[in-house]
């Protein structure tokens, strides 16, 4: 039951606890089963390759009755975490309205039950005010039926015309509804047509998003008549998602402006849907980064700082969003030389919520913190962070751990360790031609830094020619063949590097 290991294995230290203490009786067959699961997935985990967990767990438990009943004892133990699981969310946050309002409704029925026919009246009415505000409408919608039937019970005199009222009032709140709901299937469509790997071709995939946006909902003169809050919200992602693939950064900016906007009017959405607003601030900075509008970086990353975090894993949400964004403003923003003092606390503070982190973000941060490093002229503490980089236990972001690769070559020139140089350039070389993706200007670079390893520490005179037939290299190779993204990136910084070692110029001064 695979299910089970990888609810097991996404376990944090606090639910694994509240398990044992709330859930699962210490002498029951389902603990040990949990406890030897857990011991074999960390084993798993440090030897970096899949073990027969089926086959250990029989073979540790050969001698207890249980595992005659495996299988059942597996099944009772996932549903026994899920339930539990459920609790201790619900005890971990704040009552949703959703939550809220089920809990009202519950109230009003057993009072109509009960015959109390005017508390139902004044419940509804300050009830419906709620869902109205939140914008509830299968809620709203079930309490149009309950006034439908509480008219009959209290009313006789203009009787139809109220009902007529309440049906109007029905009809336009499933308008309202079938819009919004019309616009979250067309962006989750834009979502499922941005996949590439669909489609045979770039042509078709930009035939179907332009067919897409001909919908009229997402027309600019139906915006203002858009019925509620989340179908604006919709249409502005739905533009946002389709300008990314066209790297329209102007709408991309202007639309995830809007949501932004959006969000900050409306403050009682905000504090309900707080990973939301989270996640709108975090697109708001890609915005900015596409127009180079660095200015606006430092107020949006203290708000995104300041959001409430109950929950380890929340507290590494909030950081990796500000730090990642925070370390791209030092980059690109002019504001290097700022990163100097803040560097070692953020880095503390990477390796602390390390296991919380998404291992995508932890590693764009690595890199993101080796490059500052590195373009301080640090080179000692640049390295260290590749090799944090290099040797991170989950095997992803294929593009980062690639530039790492040709960046290790530098570090090593920079640090006197040429001899290692074409042990590592043997080793990448190896690898990228394995994996058929060995670029010409990763090539060139290889060839390159491989005569340099073989040169003397000493020998200024033949580094310095052979960075210069590098840099002739590379030039003639920008003029023949574009580089890819990947390549762009290592194209950039050794473009860089090689002028900081020819000229002379700090590479601080060059990166600005």
């Amino acid at each position: 039951m695979q299910v089970l290991f990888d609810l097991i294995y996404s376990l944090n230290a606090k639910e694994k606890a509240y398990l044992k203490q709330h859930a699962l009786n210490p002498k029951s067959n389902q603990i040990r089963l949990f406890n030897t699961i857990n011991q074999l997935l960390k084993k798993q985990e440090a030897e970096g390759e899949e073990l027969p967990l089926d086959d250990l767990i029989k073979k540790k438990h050969a001698k207890d009755n249980f595992i005659k009943q495996l299988s059942a004892t597996k099944n009772k133990l996932y549903r026994q975490l899920l339930k539990t699981l459920r609790l201790f969310y619900a005890n971990q946050a704040k009552r949703s309205i959703q939550t809220q309002l089920t809990e009202e409704l519950e109230f009003v029925t057993i009072l109509y039950r009960k015959g109390i026919y005017k508390g139902v009246e004044k419940e509804l009415k300050r009830v419906k005010a709620i869902a109205e505000k939140y914008e509830r409408f299968p809620e709203l919608l079930q309490m149009v039926a309950l006034e439908r039937e509480l008219l009959i019970e209290l009313k006789d005199k203009d009787l139809i015309k109220e009902m007529e009222a309440l049906n109007a009032e029905e009809a336009h709140l499933m308008e309202r509804w079938q819009v919004q709901q019309q616009l979250r299937r067309l962006e989750f469509t834009v979502k499922a047509a941005l996949r590439t790997k669909q489609f045979e071709s770039e042509e078709a995939q930009q035939v179907l998003l332009d067919k897409l946006l001909e919908e009229p909902l997402l027309q600019t003169s139906q915006k203002e008549k858009l019925p509620s809050f989340h179908a604006q919200l919709s249409v502005h992602t739905i533009h946002a998602l389709i300008a990314f693939r066209r790297v329209d950064g102007a709408v991309i900016y202007n639309n995830y402006k809007a949501i932004l906007e959006l969000w900050e009017s409306h403050p009682h959405f905000l504090k309900e849907e707080i990973d939301a607003y989270r996640r709108a601030l975090c697109n708001y900075l890609y915005g900015c980064y596409y127009l180079k509008k660095f200015e606006e970086y430092p107020d949006v990353i203290k708000k995104i700082k300041e959001l409430p975090s109950t929950s380890k894993d929340i507290e590494a949400k909030i950081f990796q969003m500000a730090a990642y964004h925070e370390t791209l403003l030092y980059l690109n923003g002019g504001t290097l030389y700022q990163a100097k003092d803040q560097l070692i606390e953020l880095g503390i503070k990477l390796m602390d919520l390390a296991d919380y982190i998404n291992p995508g973000r932890f590693l764009s941060l690595c890199g993101n913190i080796m490059l500052i490093y590195f373009y301080l002229g640090e080179f000692k503490n640049a390295y260290r962070w590749s090799q944090e980089l290099d040797n991170y236990k989950f095997q992803v972001r294929k593009e980062v751990r690639k530039l790492n690769q040709f960046f290790q070559l530098i570090l090593l020139f920079e640090l006197n360790k040429l001899e290692e140089i074409a042990n590592h350039v043997r080793r990448v070389k190896r690898q990228l031609q394995q994996e058929k993706k060995l670029s010409p200007l990763e090539e060139i670079i290889l060839q390159q830094m491989n005569k340099i390893g073989k040169l003397n520490a000493f020998d200024t005179v033949g580094i310095e020619d052979e960075l210069t037939q590098l840099q002739a290299a590379m030039t003639q190779l920008k003029k023949e063949k574009p580089a890819s993204e990947n390549s762009g990136q290592i194209f950039r910084n050794y473009e860089l590097w090689i002028n900081h070692r020819l000229l002379g110029v700090p590479l601080a001064e060059l990166l600005e």
